[in-house]
């Protein structure tokens, strides 16, 4: 699905998106008559698009908090009024409702709020024998935080509409880092965009190759999700070796590889319409093992990895053998 960025971006190439976003000031600081909306929507509905809606909520302030009680309920009460103001529209016309667009890096909050600095240190506690950088931790932290917060909010989102985050992370973070952020697990019922990803998403696509004015809900590389045949699989948060990760992924992008990143413990809900699973295997879990083990029987082919090697099991009873990369070909 393209969605065009506001209207006039859609009426400038019609036939080019099949929905158009509506930005609205949801903010602490408006008064919520979202003004011309119902015009809007009726110029949409006559251009027989759907329509999505992004509410701009204003987290990214110094007074804001995520443990204060009162600033949800101000941004819950946004969504009620703008949800008040929908409801008569045929539900199939609408597609989301963009909560949030923006940072991922929430630190500064994390830092200067004493309670939450304090649950972040004993939640880093657990992770002291991973060698896992300090600002990594931080931004996962941060997603989880985001997580809650948004999971809370579109809990009153009527079934027929999908809440999403369109997310901007770190420059150069990488393949693994960047799956960690946006991990199924943590965002298990907010579709997640993140902007230009460095791999195929499955999410909206946002950003350079989206179009100029538009967000897409197909992944960024325009490949439909079942022409990806390869995944790698992301091991559990604390156990992934980042330099093997990316030297993997390196790899398959130069043979111009498209790959699925699917993580450890969705393997068996993720596994259809994929061929060949590449996985590390010091850094998955016996478990993991275990549901590569199911894939394999299942028909699949299997590869895992270390510094030097990429090796081929090819089936559940047969040793790893040794196999050239370069000869690769999924």
């Amino acid at each position: 699905m393209r969605i065009a960025e506001n209207l006039t971006a859609c009426l400038q190439s019609l036939n080019s998106y099949d929905c158009i976003n509506l930005s609205l000031d949801g903010s602490p600081s408006s008064n919520l008559s979202f003004p011309d909306l119902d015009h809007k929507i009726e110029e949409i509905l006559n251009l027989d698009k759907k329509i999505c809606l992004e509410l701009f909520l204003n987290l990214q302030t110094e007074s804001f908090s995520f443990y204060n009680p009162l600033e949800f309920s101000i941004r819950k009460r946004s969504l009620e009024v703008l949800l008040e103001r929908i409801s008569n529209i045929p539900e199939e016309k609408i597609s989301h409702i963009i909560l949030y667009r923006g940072s991922i890096d929430f630190s500064n909050h994390i830092k200067r709020n004493v309670q939450l600095n304090e649950e972040y240190l004993l939640w880093k506690k657990d992770l002291l024998e991973n060698d896992i950088d300090e600002e990594h931790l931080l931004h996962i932290y941060s997603s989880k935080l985001i997580s809650d917060f948004f999971h809370s909010l579109a809990a009153i989102l009527p079934d027929h509409i999908k809440a999403a985050l369109l997310l901007s992370l770190p420059q150069e973070l990488g393949v693994a880092k960047t799956s960690e952020l946006i991990s199924e697990e943590t965002f298990s019922h907010i579709d997640i965009g993140i902007k230009n990803p460095p791999f195929f998403h499955e999410g909206i696509s946002w950003g350079q190759g989206s179009g100029f004015h538009s967000l897409s809900f197909t992944p960024q590389n325009s490949l439909a999700e079942d022409e990806v045949k390869t995944a790698v699989i992301l091991p559990f948060f604390g156990n992934c070796n980042y330099k093997r990760f990316e030297k993997i992924c390196d790899k398959l992008k130069k043979r111009n590889i498209p790959f699925k990143v699917i993580e450890e413990n969705l393997l068996n809900e993720k596994w259809f319409d994929i061929d060949v699973i590449i996985f590390d295997h010091d850094s998955t879990s016996f478990d993991g093992k275990r549901m590569v083990d199911g894939f394999i029987a299942a028909g699949g082919k299997a590869f895992v990895f270390d510094d030097e090697k990429t090796y081929e099991r090819e089936n559940v009873t047969s040793e790893y053998g040794y196999l050239n990369f370069e000869s690769f070909n999924a």
